[in-house]
């Protein structure tokens, strides 16, 4: 036998058990891939199980872990072990392909549970490794949009706006591009105002125009085009249904939700007008709703004395209660971005403030708040003497006023690019600012040019139109 032969022959002997070692592992990964599909996750997750624990060094088991992750995170909805499950690819395989995609998908939770700033800085500072070790990936896109919103959450405009961009300009196929144009628009509008972000809102709509965020971004531009005059405009919208003297029996609140749903508060229960496609709901048990609120999503949620619920009765937040007590005469509630439920409570006649599973965190200090709305990453509340609204930041600390001076103040709203309308003067003027602060004018309610009796609550959609609750005339007006 020759030497050429020998050395054939101890390749095969060398190699032939390590190819059939790496056969075997990726036969059970299809299998467990087949099962997945199926439903089968039992199935499925006993030969993922089996690749990380008998064949450690096979190139599979960083994916086979990656799969069970995923499976804890959309199947069960459990996120600390899909968590942990990710993190075990980054200490264990982390010169895998998986490693980069264990970094997003640990960024994702975060983003979607994190309840403190420094939870979002943690996550910030891992996407930013992320991007640093691995390079050019099929995540980095993914990783930029979340810095942009993690960013955003945490209060850095500016930061949040620079991966926006990057996101825009080095990516521009992304799936994720059109919905990180829509919050650069946001930002921008906060920053430097109307005109740019409208710049921002043509790039959406010339770039994407078949996906969601352009239909979206016509809403933004009505409420954009408002706010690049020296005063915004309103006229009274002749075809809105609520328009109608006695339509409803004494609405007194009135709320609206990211995707166009207009909730009234009536004396006889609740009602609701969608705009476009958005479906009607038909809550179950909503005699004892006070008022309504939203998600940190813009959903809408109903308040009661003693909870919150989702518009199909599921309990929003669990049990509430402070010092042992549970609440039991809640006036008002918001949510923000991460999740945090601001509560006003007349028994404590303060502001308590809970995380998204419904525990205790803090009271705001706020004497007898008569209102509340969420603001990007905190609250704006007004208190007692209803001649302020005093903000607080994602650290839930005093961060400044706005509207100082106003008189008698009711209600307050924001509009999705943070643009703020105040019912004031016992419902007799609503005072408009905008994003940065200023104050951009003002409405009239009882100079005769509106046939309203007298302003209850008001709301804003994402187009910018506004809605005013007629508690005497029995009408819900809307100004666009």
């Amino acid at each position: 036998m020759n030497k050429l032969s020998w050395i054939w022959i101890s390749f095969f002997l060398f190699t032939g058990p390590l190819l059939a070692f790496q056969d075997q592992a990726e036969r059970l990964f299809n299998n467990a891939a087949t099962f997945y599909g199926a439903g089968k996750y039992k199935e499925a997750l006993a030969d993922y199980q089996r690749i990380v624990e008998d064949f450690p060094t096979s190139g599979w088991a960083d994916k086979a872990l990656l799969e069970i992750g995923h499976y804890y995170l959309n199947v069960e909805g459990d996120t600390g072990k899909a968590m942990g499950f990710y993190e075990r690819i980054q200490g264990q395989y982390s010169t895998s392909e998986s490693a980069p995609a264990a970094y997003y998908w640990k960024a994702f939770i975060i983003d979607q549970t994190a309840q403190t700033i420094n939870e979002l800085e943690v996550a910030i500072a891992d996407l930013i490794r992320m991007l640093n070790l691995y390079g050019d990936t099929d995540w980095n896109d993914g990783a930029l949009f979340l810095l942009g919103k993690l960013n955003l959450k945490a209060g850095s405009d500016q930061q949040a706006l620079s991966y926006f961009q990057r996101l825009e300009f080095g990516y521009p196929n992304s799936r994720f591009a059109p919905e990180g144009l829509l919050f650069s628009a946001q930002i921008t509008h906060r920053i430097q105002g109307a005109k740019p972000a409208l710049l921002i809102i043509t790039r959406i709509q010339r770039n994407y125009p078949s996906t969601p965020q352009a239909r979206i971004s016509e809403d933004y531009a009505r409420a954009l085009t408002k706010f690049v005059t020296s005063e915004p405009t309103y006229t009274l919208d002749s075809s809105f249904a609520g328009n109608a003297p006695k339509r409803y029996n004494n609405p007194t609140k009135i709320a609206a939700s990211k995707e166009g749903l207009i909730a009234i508060l009536e004396s006889k229960g609740l009602s609701f007008v969608a705009l476009g496609d958005v479906p009607n709901p038909n809550p179950p048990n909503v005699r004892e709703v006070v008022n309504f609120s939203r998600d940190a999503k813009g959903g809408l949620l109903l308040v009661f004395e003693n909870r919150l619920t989702d518009l199909n009765g599921k309990a929003f937040g669990n049990n509430l209660s402070a010092n042992g007590s549970a609440l039991r005469k809640i006036k008002g509630a918001a949510v923000d971005m991460m999740g945090r439920i601001y509560v006003i409570d007349d028994d404590s006649r303060d502001v308590l403030v809970f995380d998204a599973n419904g525990a205790y965190l803090k009271a705001l200090g706020i004497n007898k708040a008569k209102s509340l709305y969420a603001t990007r990453n905190g609250v704006a509340v007004v208190p007692g003497d209803a001649n302020s609204v005093i903000l607080f930041d994602g650290n839930l600390n005093r961060s400044g006023a706005m509207a100082a001076g106003v008189r008698d103040i009711e209600q307050i709203c924001f509009d999705d690019l943070g643009n703020l309308f105040v019912l004031c003067e016992r419902g007799a003027k609503i005072m408009i600012g905008d994003a940065q602060g200023n104050l951009k004018g003002a409405i009239q309610l009882k100079n005769g040019t509106l046939p309203l009796k007298e302003a209850e609550d008001i709301a804003v959609d994402r187009s910018g139109a506004l809605y005013i609750s007629d508690r005497r005339g029995g009408s819900v007006y809307r100004l666009h």
